[in-house]
């Protein structure tokens, strides 16, 4: 249990840094709660496992100027793929968020449709002297199951069934894929990043080719 709560209290420095960076060593402490020697031991943690740097100087407020901490964009990126039923469309983001990529085809119907996929994460990737890939996420119309990474039907693709997404793309690309339905990953964007923040209830509608729904109850 100590363990546990210590490892939480990291991943709320890490949080904070990510939500609020480039932020200061009392300000951390102040909206966490913990006092400084152990917000600079979780720092110096991270700063060690490459996930965090030191930025610039702040503004002084009358002593010195205090040290700013933000994620460091080196450490890695993420792809993100949206399989639609006209264009398949991928993204790199580092783990700022910021887009360090972009690639948009037309998605091959039936048979081509994976190696369509394929060629366009390929195709983003290529040549790029990009950090290591730490994940992948995926989405796609139909009904899916996020634990297996495996879309169990999608009608909107000639009836695809049983698709293992994570272990085909995984295996290509040697990074974790993670996969939802088109809806259900856009409410989830919504929730993190986008109109959705701070909020517990809310319904996000996907208006394409087709019509989806992503629901939010109680956060």
């Amino acid at each position: 249990m100590k363990e546990y709560l210590t490892q939480q209290k990291k991943y709320s420095v890490l949080n904070l840094v990510r939500r609020s960076g480039p932020i200061s060593l009392s300000h951390l402490s102040a909206a966490i709660g913990l006092d400084r020697k152990g917000v600079r031991h979780f720092l110096d943690e991270l700063k060690n496992e490459g996930l965090i740097r030191q930025k610039k100087l702040g503004p002084s407020t009358g002593g010195r100027r205090p040290q700013l901490f933000e994620l460091d964009p080196h450490f890695g990126i993420a792809v993100g793929v949206d399989i639609g039923l006209t264009h398949t469309r991928t993204v790199a983001l580092d783990i700022k968020g910021e887009l360090v990529g972009r690639e948009i085809r037309e998605t091959k119907p039936g048979q081509g449709l994976m190696d369509g996929v394929m060629e366009t994460m390929e195709h983003l990737l290529a040549g790029r002297k990009a950090p290591p890939l730490l994940g992948i996420g995926m989405a796609m119309a139909g009904l899916s199951d996020p634990d297996r990474a495996l879309m169990i039907f999608s009608p909107k693709f000639g009836n695809l069934r049983n698709l293992p997404l994570g272990k085909i793309v995984g295996e290509r690309f040697g990074a974790p894929v993670y996969l939802q339905g088109n809806a259900g990953a856009m409410a989830l964007g919504e929730q993190a990043f986008g109109m959705g923040r701070g909020t517990d209830d809310f319904v996000c509608v996907n208006m394409a080719t087709g019509i989806g729904l992503g629901i939010v109850i109680n956060g």
